[in-house]
């Protein structure tokens, strides 16, 4: 994990998972294995990342209306 990595409770991280720096995991949260986590990424409440993801610099990902977000498998 990357300097400034913040992590909510609760949140259940795979093996082999990279997270740059400045990282925010919101609680909840699922990343599956293999996952690589760029600079500034903001990870909002019970997302889950599939095995092997890559998520961008800087992207936001977050729940939809209904409370569900999945990236990947």
């Amino acid at each position: 994990m990357g300097p400034g990595v913040k992590v909510g409770p609760g949140v259940k991280v795979g093996p082999g998972v990279k997270v740059g720096p400045g990282v925010k995991v919101g609680p909840g949260v699922k990343v599956g294995p293999g996952v690589k986590v760029g600079p500034g990424v903001k990870v909002g409440p019970g997302v889950k990342v599939g095995p092997g993801v890559k998520v961008g610099r800087g992207v936001k990902v977050g729940a939809d209306p209904t409370g569900r977000c999945a990236a990947g498998r």
